[in-house]
Order: C-alpha cells, then sequence, then structure tokens
C-alpha cells in the first residue's frame, strides 16, 4: 500500500488499518474490541471495502473472515516516516531527530543512547567506507 492509498483512507480505514497491524492479522470482532467505540456493522463493512481498495487481505477462520495487510509492517512503517519528515521536517531525517531527542516526555535510558550512539557510529562507518569505494 503506497502512502498515496493511505492518505486516501478515511479516519475509520486508517484506525482499522493500525489496528490490524497491531495484531499481524484482525477478525472483525478483534478490531471492534480494538476500538471500542466502533459499530460492528461499520467495522465489517469497512474492512470489505480495505480489502476491495487493496489495503488488506483475509483468510477463513472458521465462520470468521480473518484480515492481514497487503504491505509488510516495515515497508509501511518506512513509507510513513518518509512522508512525515517530508511533510513535517522539510525532508530534514537530521530535524526529525533531533526533534524525538529534545522531546521532553521521550525519557531515554542509558541503553537507548547506547543503541543510538552505535547506530550513529555504524552510519558514520558505512559513509566513510562508501567515501573510501568513490575515491
Amino acid at each position: 500500500m503506497g502512502m498515496d492509498l493511505y492518505d486516501t483512507l478515511s479516519r475509520l480505514e486508517r484506525r482499522i488499518v493500525d489496528a490490524v497491524y497491531r495484531r499481524s492479522e484482525a477478525s472483525v470482532a478483534d478490531v471492534v474490541d480494538a476500538l471500542t467505540d466502533a459499530p460492528s456493522e461499520s467495522v465489517r463493512v469497512t474492512m470489505a471495502n480495505l480489502e476491495k481498495k487493496g489495503v488488506l487481505t483475509h483468510r477463513r477462520d472458521g465462520r470468521a473472515n480473518v484480515y492481514r495487510p497487503t504491505v509488510p509492517e516495515s515497508e509501511a512503517r518506512t513509507s510513513l516516516m518518509d512522508r512525515v519528515v517530508r511533510t513535517f521536517y522539510q525532508d530534514s531525517s537530521t530535524a526529525a531527530i533531533i526533534h524525538l531527542l529534545e522531546r521532553g516526555e521521550t525519557g531515554l535510558s542509558e541503553a537507548d543512547v547506547a543503541e543510538i550512539r552505535e547506530r550513529i557510529e555504524r552510519a558514520e562507518r558505512a559513509r566513510r567506507h562508501g567515501e573510501d569505494e568513490a575515491s
């Protein structure tokens, strides 16, 4: 599912897709339980429509349809993050990262900071290695 399609989804459709991603796969009853304020029939019809749009697919489990996203979560996450960075941070990953680090409620643990440092060091090594090969 490209982000263009995700952008065209209604609020209820996005909430349903998000609920399915959180569970990896979900029945209508699972989604109704997760959303709490959405009528069962609305969820059922909307999930069927999401399948027609190519956002979800389903398998039968007894009498129930069990839906799952058509796009892997990692691909959807990457696409969404790219859109957020492009839209809210003028395509600057640095600005997005700084914003996240400066949020007061971030509460980074020592382990979080160590992992971030390691990822930065790894990126620097990869960048340097790429520059060495280009020389």
